[in-house]
């Protein structure tokens, strides 16, 4: 059985801020954001996979600073819950739903949403 896939419209933008205290934000030219509460993998640009949690005090999170001015190829969740970014580079962010907390959040231009609920799955509004 093969996961509902739900795509965010943020191909072709840049993020143009990072924001960190105890979520990772990801902030676009357009006004969209992602935020990342959970642990998050980084994978690309010949990197080891590293997985850090959003916290000020993890120095691995810097892995995650390059991202800053680059452009989102793709982004998208299942059904699951489970958020994978790709950036022009290569680069990815990849972020597991987590069994009490929600895990992302993102927020669109125009109001649109979508949240990684708390032991799996997905809600969203204005989202197909």
């Amino acid at each position: 059985m093969t996961n509902k896939v739900l795509s965010f419209p943020v191909a072709g933008l840049t993020i143009t801020r990072v924001c960190l205290d105890y979520a990772f934000v990801l902030l676009m030219d357009e006004g969209s954001e992602l935020r990342i509460e959970q642990a998050l993998s980084i994978t690309g640009e010949s990197l080891e996979p590293v997985t850090v949690r959003p916290d000020p005090l993890d120095t691995r999170i810097a892995f995650a600073f390059r991202v800053v001015n680059r452009r989102v190829a793709r982004a998208w969740a299942d059904e699951s819950g489970r958020l994978e970014i790709q950036f022009e580079g290569p680069l990815a962010i990849t972020v597991e739903p987590h069994p009490q907390y929600e895990a992302w959040t993102y927020a669109g231009s125009q109001g649109e949403k979508a949240i990684s609920v708390p032991g799996g799955g997905l809600t969203t509004w204005g989202l197909g």
